[in-house]
């Protein structure tokens, strides 16, 4: 079987198709599995190699990743590789997206990082007028830009928040282009199982950031969005109850200060919240006033056997 996984805490950004595509990312691992397998695939899968990445699919999935040395001018860098990935994908939907943003809360030109990428990101969007998948993007301290994706032949359903502002929709307030991610997207299997995939989730209301500087209420917010996501993706699970569970089955808490590790694990350990397939570990927020963010999603499908 081929695969898609990232492994936290290379010591550099490395993508190698060796038995399907690994992302060794420079983001450092603070507690719990290193390793998160994203998609797995047919023992046939046909890997094909990219610039600066490479690409692998069969029937149904195809999973990528790109890693773009030295990506200045951000924005137009981010546009073509956003291109690379749309292209990619011809025959596919977009499901989730993820991305590692070099130094994400720094000036780059003009604009911040961040809003440097959301605007190359969002360019490439409508000039295909794709729907917007699940992603997050978070920052790393490395002259890298980051881009893994899966994409599939199944259907796909995304899903928003009832109480944050579509990030699509942001004011100008938050750069000169929006983000472009929906908050969930659903795959709905040919096997009839559904796998849900949760967007990097923080402390924000409306589309404002909630209690700056506050690690705990910052995380109590989280949460509460997270549940309201797990409530809003079951209402497309057929024959499944709404639930207010906030984590799926493989999660990972990305943390801006190192030393608030143990604070947040045992906050989420007295929720009895972690599983085995959890990690914590540093990396920057996309806001510079927001100190966590969670993303999760269901446990990777195995493919059937060739």
């Amino acid at each position: 079987m081929k695969s898609m996984r990232f492994i936290f805490g290379a010591s550099q950004p490395i993508v190698a198709t060796e038995d399907g595509v690994r992302i060794e990312l420079p983001v450092p691992l603070l507690s719990g599995k290193r390793d998160a397998r994203i998609a797995n695939l047919e023992p046939d899968a046909h890997t094909v190699h990219l610039d600066h990445g490479a690409t692998i699919c069969d029937s149904r999935l195809l999973a990528g990743a790109l890693c773009i040395p030295d990506p200045y001018p951000l924005a137009e860098q981010t546009r073509q590789a956003y291109e690379t990935v749309i292209r990619s994908c011809q025959d596919y939907a977009l499901v989730r997206i993820w991305n590692y943003v070099p130094h994400i809360n720094q000036h780059t030109g003009d604009l911040e990082a961040y809003r440097a990428f959301c605007k190359g990101r969002s360019e490439a969007f409508a000039d295909h007028q794709l729907a917007m998948p699940a992603a997050s993007a978070v920052g790393i301290h490395h002259p890298f830009l980051i881009i893994a994706f899966i994409a599939t032949r199944d259907p796909v359903v995304h899903v928003e928040n009832p109480e944050q502002v579509p990030a699509y929709c942001y004011p100008d307030t938050y750069g000169p282009r929006p983000p472009s991610f929906s908050r969930a997207s659903l795959i709905h299997g040919g096997d009839g199982r559904t796998r849900a995939f949760v967007s990097g989730t923080a402390a924000i209301k409306g589309h404002a950031s909630m209690y700056p500087g506050s690690l705990a209420d910052q995380v109590e917010v989280t949460l509460d969005n997270l549940s309201i996501m797990q409530r809003e993706v079951a209402k497309h699970r057929s024959g499944m109850p709404e639930s207010c569970k906030p984590l799926l089955g493989d999660t990972t808490i990305y943390i801006r200060k190192p030393d608030h590790a143990a604070e947040i694990i045992r906050m989420l350990d007295s929720k009895d919240l972690l599983s085995p397939t959890s990690r914590v570990v540093h990396a920057d927020i996309c806001r510079a006033e927001l100190l966590v963010e969670i993303e999760t999603q269901d446990p990777d499908i195995a493919a059937p056997s060739a």
